[in-house]
C-alpha cells in the first residue's frame, strides 16, 4: 500500500515538473530528470521493503586499496 502511494507521487511530481520540461523542448533536461527521479524512486521502494542496500564507498575502498598498499609500501 505504502509503494502505490509513493508511485502515486511519484507520478504527480513527474506529471508536475516533466511536463513543462517536455514542452519547452528540453529532451536533454527531461532524460536527466528521469533517470535521477528512477533512482530515486528505486532506492525509496527499497528502503520501504527492507532491501539492503550496500553502500558504494565500501566498493571504492575494495577497488582502492590494493593500490593504496602498494603506493605505501614503494614510498617507505
Amino acid at each position: 500500500m505504502v509503494v502505490t502511494m509513493l508511485l502515486l507521487a511519484a507520478l504527480a511530481i513527474a506529471w508536475v515538473d516533466l511536463r513543462a520540461l517536455a514542452r519547452n523542448g528540453r529532451i536533454q533536461d527531461l532524460a536527466i530528470s528521469l533517470v535521477f527521479m528512477g533512482a530515486a524512486l528505486t532506492l525509496g521502494i527499497f528502503s520501504l521493503l527492507r532491501i539492503h542496500i550496500p553502500n558504494p564507498l565500501m566498493g571504492i575502498k575494495r577497488v582502492f586499496q590494493p593500490l593504496s598498499l602498494l603506493m605505501d609500501s614503494l614510498l617507505q
